[in-house]
């Protein structure tokens, strides 16, 4: 998501990706948690072995990402990207919600609009300098 955001707030073009591609997003409190009641389950004894990914929150094609961000910092989105048959990048790594009993549920957009006032937080911060 930070990637689409600096592309919107910049005016700029995402590159990389399609109009139709369909990403799978999740807000980063819910990654956090998810990390965290991995490290506690760990602390328990138990030692998972292999790879997981932690479950989406949500779905959302690019230019619906991309105006959903516009919306949010009140610009408008360069969603002019080129087209395809969608495409859900998957991978067949297993998730972890079963694992530690948690699975990540905060909205796209509760997420996103949470995401970009950090961002603009963090930006304006950046250009007055630290007080």
């Amino acid at each position: 998501m930070s990637k689409a955001i600096v592309a919107v707030d910049r005016g700029v073009r995402l590159s990389g990706y399609y109009a139709t591609d369909i990403i799978n997003v999740s807000y980063i409190d819910d990654v956090v948690e998810s990390v965290v009641r991995l490290l506690r389950l760990i602390q328990t004894g138990l030692s998972p072995v292999g790879y997981f990914q932690i479950p989406a929150s949500d779905y959302v094609n690019v230019q619906t990402l991309l105006s959903d961000i516009g919306h949010i910092l009140n610009k408008s989105a360069k969603t002019s990207l080129p087209m395809r048959a969608s495409v859900l990048r998957q991978s067949d790594i297993p998730t972890l919600d079963t694992l530690i009993g948690f699975s990540p549920s905060t909205s796209l957009f509760e997420g996103l609009e949470q995401v970009v006032d950090w961002y603009i937080s963090y930006k304006n911060m950046m250009k007055e300098g630290i007080k």
